[in-house]
């Protein structure tokens, strides 16, 4: 637990707008792991090491969606994050969306695991991803002035529509919002 409020004071005390992206990324990766030793202790003794490669890559993209989040304030209150620099939806989408398949792919390569149950509980993750993945997108048009102010609910709508058309392995590809451009190419808000 101490190394879980030593990384919070860290992400709080150390990064200023100013801030160099690689002491974001450092930041960001430690809360990250801090959280997963802290989380993972409670409900298992002891993981293998590819186990707990999957639970880290599956922590940092938590913590990305939690700054996903808080995004805004943070660049308003002068908090460098990894997502702060992102003046557009693409180009955070990009870094949500490689983290969040690069921790399904190490989860999926954890043959000892049931495939449907995994499918199961990717299913439930990219859940998550979608609400997180939409509310950006309207944070972004709230941002640019396409929007009044928003609500973390206001997402959930336009991502229940995303989710209704989820089919079986999806969870495996990028997400993509009605009338954006696919993420990993350049443009859009």
């Amino acid at each position: 637990m101490r190394q879980l409020h030593v990384a919070q004071l860290d992400s709080v005390h150390r990064l200023g707008a100013s801030s160099p992206a690689q002491l974001a990324e450092e930041v960001t990766y430690a809360k990250a792991r801090a959280t997963q030793v802290a989380a993972y202790a409670l409900i298992r003794e002891d993981p293998s090491p590819e186990e707990r490669e999957a639970e880290a890559a599956a922590a940092v993209w938590l913590q990305l969606c939690d700054d996903a989040l808080d995004r805004r304030e943070d660049r308003l209150e002068g908090r460098q994050t990894l997502l702060t620099p992102c003046h557009r939806f693409s180009d955070a989408a990009e870094v949500l969306e490689r983290h969040r398949l690069a921790a399904f792919a190490k989860l999926r390569g954890l043959r000892h695991l049931d495939p449907l149950r995994l499918e199961e509980y990717l299913f439930r993750w990219y859940v998550v991803a979608s609400v997180g993945m939409t509310y950006l997108y309207l944070d972004y048009q709230v941002e640019h002035g396409a929007l009044p102010a928003i609500r973390l609910r206001d997402a959930v709508p336009l991502a229940f529509k995303l989710v209704a058309e989820y089919r079986l392995g999806a969870a495996a590809g990028p997400i993509e919002l009605p009338g954006t451009p696919p993420v990993g190419r350049r443009g859009g808000v």
